[in-house]
């Protein structure tokens, strides 16, 4: 968010519970999404954040939400993933009407759009991590992919060359999403100062 907005937005009260995530979309708007199962999109107008509309279609809490770029880089949806075991493609604009709702299954905690291959959504399903793969077009499900975490994930990101890393409390996992294998698993008493400088700059 610009370093232009004030505190009157940052004390802004946002939902009943906790946040988990926010994201922005064009024309100066952003989305916020909660334990308290909803999703908001909020207009931003100088120093004031005015609530444009909810959103109470997932049942549970909702942990992320994030733009859905098209090939061309524009955003006309965005994605939502929640404990109720859905991921939702919502419309960007209003009416801001729900597009699709994906059954993963399992809850979802995470997920990114791969960069590389725009028409990818992988999200990260279950107490223990399963990768699922996802067609951005059609919502299908493309490859599922076991990852064995020892607890949920707390982040998952694509890193430069392609390759897709999840981590969770003590441990780095590096996947290639092609071949559908480990490359690296790194345990934080296995992490050398170099190894963490590497990871940091996401060079692997």
């Amino acid at each position: 968010v610009s370093k232009t907005i004030t505190q009157d937005i940052l004390h802004t009260k946002a939902h009943d519970k906790q946040i988990y995530s926010i994201c922005e979309l064009p024309d100066n708007r952003l989305v916020s999404c909660s334990e308290d199962h909803t999703i908001k999109i909020w207009n931003i107008h100088q120093s004031h954040l005015s609530l444009i509309q909810t959103l109470t279609t997932h049942i549970d809490n909702v942990y992320k939400v994030s733009p859905l770029l098209n090939e061309d880089n524009t955003i006309s949806r965005f994605v939502s993933s929640s404990d109720d075991r859905s991921i939702k493609i919502w419309n960007a604009d209003e009416p801001y009407d729900l597009i699709h709702s994906i059954n993963a299954e399992e809850n979802v905690y995470t997920f990114i759009q791969l960069k590389k291959k725009k028409e990818t959504l992988v999200a990260s399903c279950g107490l223990r991590s399963v990768l699922k793969f996802y067609d951005c077009t059609t919502y299908s499900l493309k490859a599922t992919f076991p990852v064995e975490c020892t607890r949920n994930p707390n982040s998952l990101i694509e890193l430069p060359n392609g390759m897709i890393a999840i981590s969770n409390i003590g441990n780095i996992i590096i996947i290639d999403p092609v071949m559908f294998v480990i490359v690296k698993e790194l345990k934080d008493e296995e992490l050398t100062e170099k190894q963490l400088i590497a990871i940091l700059k996401y060079n692997v």
